[in-house]
């Protein structure tokens, strides 16, 4: 049920928007894998817990894919349910 109502939230989307967050998706994502780990995660979000992670993290894979991290963008999880502010670059701050 989480899923499918942060799905929605990503579906509303506009594409500038959705381009600009997968920029900085691609940014975050050091490694290039595909997939932000959680050192990735809270070298940009330092409160970001691995409690955080588990609420993301839909897959259970470990990595925050790029689609999940729309959906947490979207839906206000990293700003306002973790309490992080920031954008991609500015370390949380």
């Amino acid at each position: 049920m989480r899923l499918q109502i942060l799905t929605i939230a990503v579906l509303a989307v506009s594409p500038a928007v959705a381009f600009a967050q997968a920029a900085d998706f691609e940014m975050l994502d050091i490694d290039n894998n595909g997939g932000l780990s959680m050192a990735e995660l809270t070298a940009e979000y330092p409160r970001f817990e691995e409690s955080h992670m588990a609420l993301i993290d839909s897959d259970e894979n470990l990595l925050v894919d790029s689609g999940e991290y729309l959906i947490a963008l979207e839906s206000n999880v990293l700003d306002t349910v973790f309490g992080v502010q920031g954008s991609v670059g500015d370390g949380g701050n």
